[in-house]
């Protein structure tokens, strides 16, 4: 019985992982991400969703993580005086895929904020995609 507790610990150990993001994210090239809308989650208080629309106009696809195409495993950065600092994204790694945006395709996903008026940024994939600054206030 020891034995299998220690097996399902591992086991969950390698399915829930918590993110990172990198305060040196450098921005893709050719890639276009816009904030299409901020609003207030419904089942939780002070939290907000915050939708991105990214365009690949480069030339290479971007790779990413994600449990759909439009659900990319991202990191979060919040703006602390003048840095990037990573903001803590618990991810489950479970049901994971890999996916490419390709050269002239686009996809929008939501990223949960708390709203707490702070500055914050999200990035995924390979080459990085990051998202422009966004204030997490209620609109």
């Amino acid at each position: 019985m020891k034995r299998l507790s220690s097996i399902l610990l591992c086991a969950l150990a390698t399915a829930c992982t918590r993110t990172e993001a990198s305060s040196t994210v450098p921005p893709s090239p050719g890639v276009k991400v816009e904030v299409v809308s901020k609003k207030p989650m419904e089942s939780a208080d002070g939290e907000i969703f915050v939708r991105f629309r990214v365009a690949n106009g480069g030339q290479d696809g971007i790779a990413y993580r994600g449990w759909a195409e439009y659900s990319p495993a991202y990191q979060v950065e919040v703006q602390q005086d003048d840095a990037w600092v990573a903001y803590q994204v618990g991810w489950c790694g479970t049901g994971l895929a890999d996916f490419t945006l390709q050269p002239g395709a686009e996809m929008a996903f939501d990223v949960g904020l708390p709203a707490d008026g702070k500055t914050y940024r999200a990035s995924f994939g390979d080459p990085p995609v990051v998202t422009p600054p966004v204030v997490a206030e209620t609109p």
